[in-house]
């Protein structure tokens, strides 16, 4: 089994060493393990055009790898203030709607490396080959 780091040219160029996703492939499906993802560059401010943003940018990653939010396994939530967490989760359910709910886990941090990020995403997913 061999890993592949993947970077997405629809996607604002990592900050710092590491890829977008990392895909690898098993047994008939790609495991794609999403970096946290944020809504830097894009002018979005409050956490839920932050949230927006990044289930956007998400979908870009699981779309160019042939897959969708219905092969999302797990989903971590990163947010600055617990206060945001119903925007955030509005605009989840916009994603999911109609799918089954990935495991998930929303945990309040002190910061981000970016100042101006209120949220942060990242997710595997399992994306059967063709």
């Amino acid at each position: 089994m061999t890993s592949r780091s993947r970077t997405y040219g629809a996607l604002p160029a990592p900050f710092g060493k590491f890829a977008h996703a990392t895909v690898l492939p098993i047994a008939g499906t790609k495991l794609v393990f999403v970096s946290g993802v944020t809504a830097r560059e894009s002018g979005a401010v409050d956490a839920e055009a932050q949230t927006r943003v990044i289930y956007e940018r998400i979908r870009t990653v699981l779309e160019e790898e042939g897959g969708g939010f219905q092969h999302v396994l797990k989903m971590n939530v990163f947010v600055l203030d617990i206060a945001d967490y119903p925007a955030t989760n509005r605009i989840r359910e916009e994603f999911f709607a109609g799918l089954d709910a990935p495991a998930s886990t929303l945990v309040e941090v002190s910061g981000f490396v970016r100042p101006d990020v209120r949220v942060e995403i990242e997710c595997t997913a399992a994306i059967p080959q063709n």
